[in-house]
Order: C-alpha cells, then sequence, then structure tokens
C-alpha cells in the first residue's frame, strides 16, 4: 500500500504535534526498570571513577500520580557488602521532558536533581552527568 505524499506529510506532522503536546499530564503512576548506565548492561558501576566502586545490581523508579518519586537501588558496595538505597524526590512532566526536585539539607553539598525525557515506553535520565536508561515495568 502507498501513502501520497501528503498522506506522509500529514503524518509527520500529526506525529511533531503529538511529541510536543503540552496540554499532556504533568505526573503519571508508572514503574521502570534500569536497563544502562552509559550503555553498560546491569551489573555496572555507576560511574568510572579511580579507586574501588560500587556495582548496582538493580534499580526501580517508581513514579506517582502525587508527583512523588522514589527511586529504590540494590547495589553492592565496593568491600562487597551488599546494600539497598532509597531516593525521594518529586517531579514534574511536560512536554516529554521529566524534572526531578529534592530538599537538600542546608549547608550540603547535593549534586543536581536528575532530568530527563519520556518516550513511549522508555525513559532516561541524566543524574550526575551519567545517563541512566530505564523500560516500564510491565
Amino acid at each position: 500500500m502507498r501513502l501520497s505524499r501528503q498522506k506522509w506529510f500529514l503524518l509527520a506532522l500529526a506525529s511533531i504535534v503529538a511529541c510536543h503536546d503540552s496540554t499532556g499530564p504533568t505526573t503519571i503512576t508508572a514503574q521502570f526498570d534500569l536497563t544502562d548506565v552509559d550503555g553498560r548492561s546491569l551489573p555496572t558501576y555507576p560511574a568510572a571513577t579511580p579507586g574501588l566502586t560500587p556495582t548496582i545490581i538493580s534499580q526501580i523508579l517508581t513514579l506517582n500520580e502525587d508527583g512523588t518519586a522514589v527511586i529504590f537501588e540494590h547495589r553492592t558496595q565496593w568491600d562487597g557488602t551488599d546494600a539497598m538505597f532509597e531516593s525521594n524526590y518529586t517531579y514534574q512532566i511536560s512536554n516529554g521532558k521529566i524534572a526531578f526536585d529534592f530538599h537538600c539539607p542546608i549547608d550540603a553539598d547535593c549534586i543536581a536533581p536528575p532530568e530527563g525525557t519520556i518516550f513511549g515506553n522508555r525513559l532516561s535520565l541524566v543524574i550526575a552527568a551519567v545517563t541512566y536508561n530505564y523500560r516500564l515495568r510491565t
């Protein structure tokens, strides 16, 4: 089946408009599983740093409709001990972009909160200059 040039143009235009919809939800209810860190499959180190580093075993990102988000991370510490970490955020989605916020204690040296994009069943976050890629949990 062949589509005319005009139909292709209309299909492309509809796709562009759909991807830039600012009337979509600003929050969702969803869970995402971490698939890779900077293209490295799990288990992997969080970032290439000198010295001993932990290993990420798994990570789950939960987005709640009330605008809160939680990241649960299972890792093996550099000394071989098993550890679980929980990070709490608030978030908002706009035009396919997701921005997180957290409350950094006064006089603390906190890294910037994650920010990223949502596209279909994929989520990509940049956390401390490292890209974390997720897939929607089914």
